[in-house]
């Protein structure tokens, strides 16, 4: 069991539970914050006004609530459980209730300890609610939560045919503190970065296949190089290139071209920008975004106060994201230039597209195209979002991070970076194969996988159908980076 302190969750420790499906549940000390600062909230209600716990949302901020108006919370959630398009997968409606409920185990929403109780079980239960993929900018995941919570007063099936807890008794203290978050986007983040993790090591074992079969030289990859380029990312990854490199024989050029030459340098900006984007998801993830915050008085009478803010604006994630996108577009572009010289005779020393058979096959000729496809693609989805913006509820929000549309680019690229990575990979093993090498010949344990795997894709170089192939590879070409970690 996945047990919630609100002060600190990892990264790894959310995939794997949204991957294990397993159970969660809060400390004992996160349960007391949640006590405390529902005391606080509706002591501070009590004595001031309280944006959505006394007054409306939005536009409405300035119109107040009466006291008896006991419907206000059912009303406010129907109104925001809107959302349009196809349904988010499970594993990210998962991810973003673990990431809400570990934010609210860290006390300053106000929201009642039944209520995360009833989160807590829903999520144990698998119980998970259908949320669609538009309804949020930026500011506030506030479709999805809303969604959550007309699913935990059954109002709302759930997606798993699991039954949900049910919780009825929703007050003003409760609905808007329970819907403002970003949750979703940030597990939705964080299950990317996961994935990204894999693809970035795959790409080194791919590329380092392809080093291989075009006699690549290893100098490149030197220590002391590296050590020069002002990089973390890039010392990683010229350290790991080493290693998978090992024994790799005789270099055929001076100068490389820039894609086997330019490894550590051009992949070390996604080296580091993962590191960022999964320091500020383990930051986010954990801490209370709330609007308003819940806060003590500052006096030593123990009553509540709130802090209005704007927290929920998803500015920092949003420019981690689009960095980030960045640095998997560029090297794309490259891997896609080590498939074409992959095909080049003159590096290979093998004929045309990697052909056999009468003059003029093809070989893997379309590879290039289906990659140079999913790389336009890639490119596309690297514009950066937060520079959009947008005027919203009768001008009360002016602007917005747009964290939601970056989070989409990014799912949109690893879809096309495994494609890249999985037509490098068939046209490096091909090479390979023509070439004479065989799995016993290499030194690093991972390309030796990497080559076997490649060849129990198919060995009949003649002109056919590669579809399945090549679906195939993309299916099992992340796998390639799951088995090892050369390079964080």
């Amino acid at each position: 069991m996945l047990v919630l302190n609100g002060t600190h969750l990892s990264l790894d420790e959310l995939v794997s539970a949204v991957r294990s499906h397993e159970a969660v549940s809060l400390s004992a000390e996160a349960r007391e914050r949640v006590n405390r600062s529902r005391e606080q909230a509706v002591d501070a209600a009590s004595r001031r006004d309280v944006y959505g716990r006394t007054t409306g949302v939005g536009a409405n901020k300035t119109a107040a609530i009466a006291k008896d108006d006991s419907e206000h919370a059912m009303r406010l959630l129907r109104s925001h459980a809107i959302d349009a398009g196809p349904f988010q997968p499970a594993d990210r409606v998962r991810a973003a209730l673990i990431v809400r409920l570990s934010q609210l185990a860290a006390g300053g929403s106000g929201v009642a300890i039944e209520i995360v109780d009833a989160l807590a079980a829903m999520i144990s239960a698998n119980a998970l609610p259908a949320v669609r993929r538009w309804g949020a900018i930026g500011t506030g995941d506030l479709h999805a939560f809303a969604a959550t919570a007309l699913t935990l007063a059954g109002e709302r099936p759930t997606v798993t045919g699991m039954d949900a807890p049910v919780f009825k008794t929703w007050t003003a203290h409760d609905a808007l503190p329970f819907i403002s978050s970003n949750a979703l986007t940030l597990g939705r983040a964080a299950l990317s970065l996961a994935r990204l993790d894999a693809q970035r090591q795959a790409a080194l074992v791919v590329a380092a296949l392809s080093c291989r079969a075009m006699s690549g030289n290893l100098e490149a990859f030197d220590h002391r190089v590296a050590a020069a380029a002002g990089s973390d990312g890039a010392e990683a990854v010229a350290a790991a290139m080493r290693t998978l490199t090992e024994g790799s024989g005789s270099q055929a050029r001076i100068q490389d071209p820039y894609c086997l030459r330019a490894i550590p340098v051009l992949y070390a900006p996604l080296w580091d920008e993962a590191a960022h984007l999964r320091r500020t998801i383990e930051l986010q993830i954990s801490a209370p975004q709330e609007n308003p915050l819940i806060v003590s008085a500052g006096d030593t009478s123990g009553r509540g106060d709130v802090a209005h803010n704007a927290s929920f604006f998803a500015s920092v994630l949003a420019h981690r994201l689009d960095s980030l996108r960045l640095a998997v577009a560029e090297p794309l572009a490259l891997a896609v230039r080590r498939i074409t010289l992959l095909h080049d005779p003159a590096f290979t020393g093998r004929d045309r597209f990697l052909a056999e058979g009468p003059s003029g096959s093809s070989g893997l000729m379309m590879h290039e195209y289906v990659a140079a496809s999913a790389l336009a693609t890639a490119r596309a989805a690297a514009t950066p979002s937060a520079l959009d913006s947008v005027v919203l509820s009768l001008g009360a929000e002016e602007d917005a991070s747009f964290s939601t549309a970056s989070v989409d680019q990014l799912e949109q690229q690893l879809d096309a970076t495994a494609v890249i990575l999985a037509a490098e990979w068939m046209s490096a093993v091909r090479a390979l194969r023509q070439q004479g090498v065989t799995p016993s010949d290499l030194v690093s344990p991972l390309l030796r996988m990497a080559l076997t795997q490649g060849n129990e894709l198919g060995t009949d170089d003649h002109d056919a159908d590669l579809d399945a192939r090549l679906d195939a590879a993309i299916r099992r070409v992340e796998s390639l980076g799951a088995a090892g970690h050369g390079a964080s």
